[in-house]
């Protein structure tokens, strides 16, 4: 389709669709015809042939995922070594 500055393409269903809007100044949004200043950006989704991870959230989902049992899916927690979460840093308060 077209080319910006020689390094990007716009092919349509690719990363860099025209349809989901444009940060080009001389190029329009297919889907609405505004310019890059005036398109909001449009959904989409592209499909990958392996699954990606969110790094940020990896570490919090295998925590999550260890405390469910993998066969049955119940939670793996005891109510015998179970405390009651401490209120507050330091010192207790008086009452």
């Amino acid at each position: 389709m077209g080319r910006l500055g020689g390094r990007a393409r716009f092919r349509s269903h690719g990363p860099n669709d025209l349809r989901m809007g444009t940060t080009s100044h001389n190029l329009r949004c297919q889907t609405c015809s505004c310019s890059h200043l005036d398109c909001p950006g449009h959904f989409g989704h592209i499909k990958l042939v392996k699954p990606v991870f969110e790094v940020g959230m990896l570490t919090k989902a295998l925590t999550v995922l260890r405390c469910v049992c993998y066969n049955c899916g119940r939670l793996l927690a005891s109510k015998v070594g179970r405390r009651a979460p401490r209120r507050g840093r330091g010192r207790a308060r008086r009452r």
